[in-house]
Parts: C-alpha cells; structure tokens; sequence
C-alpha cells in the first residue's frame, strides 16, 4: 500500500514538472511590431535590449543570418565585417546563401550562388524570388520552419529584414517573423 502511494505521488510530481517545464508555461510572444525609430525595421518588443527574456523556447526557430566574414567594406559606413558576436541558440544561416543582394551601400559584397534569385525594386520590395534549385524551397522550409515563430538577426538588422521581407514574399506567417 505505501509503495502504490509513493508511485502516486512520484507520477503526480512528473506530471506536475512536465506541464510547468513545455512552452505552455511561458509567457505568450507580442506580436511583430516594428520599431518606427529602426531604419531596417527591427522589432519594438524583441530585440538585443530583451532578447534575453525570449531565449531556450521550443516554440522558436532562431536565425543569424550574417556571413562568418562579410567580402564587402563594411567598415566604410560603420559596420564589422566579422561575425564577432553571436547568441547561444542562433544557427547561422548567411543571407547571401539564401537569396541574391539588392545593391548595397558597400563595395565588394557577396556575388555568389544562392538558393533564390531575388529582383528588388529600388524602394527595397521584393518583385519576384526565382528558386535556382528545385530543392531550394525544401532547403529553406528546413531552415525556416513555417509552424514556429522565427527570430531573425544579423549585425544592423539589413540582412534580417531582408531575409524577413523574402519569407513573406514566399508566403510566410509575417505574424511569426520577428527583425531582432
């Protein structure tokens, strides 16, 4: 009798850490918002200041997509061209393997293949985004699940807002997609 109590309370207190432990306990993500001072749209609500209060979530994917080292002079407009810093959780995944560059304000950036051959208007739209592959979509459905929010970084936000606007494009939940 007392062994049949002991497993009782045993499995009580299993089930009652395993429903506190899953996701269901955490607080719910804000919405994408915008902040109307980002000139790349980072999010108002997630971003460097309070990433660290949306980190370990098994209900996020969480994306840098810098280059390890960035070909273009970066430094001429105040940026670092090495992927110096990083937070525990991203998996890197360089823009330019994704999808092409519109031009940008450096000299020397990535001309290589990609998965996507993306057409940017000069206001900085997407106006179509061509697989290079047949396995191209599968390739970034892996890397950008579609039932999960995904956070997306990079250096100053460009990268991440471009890789954002392309997901929509291709017809993500832009309600799950967050500039960080």
């Amino acid at each position: 009798m007392k062994i049949k109590r002991k497993l009782m309370v045993i499995l009580m207190f299993s089930l009652l850490v395993t429903a506190c432990s899953g996701s269901g306990g955490l607080a719910p993500l804000p919405a994408p918002l915008a902040s109307e001072d980002s000139r790349f749209g980072v999010d108002k609500n997630i971003n460097m200041e309070t990433i660290d209060n949306y980190l370990d979530r098994e209900d996020v994917a969480y994306r840098d997509v810098r280059m390890l080292f960035d070909p273009a002079d970066y430094a001429a407009v105040g940026g670092d061209a090495d992927l110096s810093k990083t937070i525990t959780g991203f998996k890197i995944v360089p823009y330019p393997y994704i999808g092409t560059l519109p031009e940008l304000p450096v000299d020397g950036a990535y001309q290589d293949q990609t998965l996507f051959t993306v057409d940017w208007a000069p206001t900085g739209e997407i106006l179509s985004a061509k697989p290079l592959f047949k396995e191209s979509m599968m390739i970034l459905k892996e890397l950008f699940p579609q039932d999960q929010a995904i956070f997306i970084m990079c250096g100053g936000a460009g990268y991440s807002q471009m890789v954002k606007d392309l997901l929509i494009f291709l017809g993500w939940d832009e309600t799950k997609l967050y500039n960080t």
